[in-house]
């Protein structure tokens, strides 16, 4: 998710929200997938440009696991 947040660092997230609106970051399990994107209208975006949006299908196993909230840069 560069720019938006980097390895390292330490996210904030309401643990069990699944109620995200277009746009929310989430922290999303894909298919077995651990992700953190952005909701987009039946896709999951990436703000790292190197990434496509993800296309969530009816097929496709999600669930949400949380709504993030912050971060906390533990870098220099």
């Amino acid at each position: 998710m560069e720019p938006t947040f980097y390895d390292g660092d330490m996210l904030f997230f309401e643990l069990g929200s699944d109620n995200l609106n277009l746009g929310d970051i989430g922290i999303f399990v894909v298919n077995g997938e651990t992700l953190v994107k952005e909701l987009g209208d039946n896709e999951l975006i990436s703000h790292n440009k190197k990434y496509d949006p993800i296309k969530i299908h009816e097929w496709d196993s999600v669930r949400v696991e949380g709504k993030v909230l912050g971060k906390m840069c533990l870098r220099d």
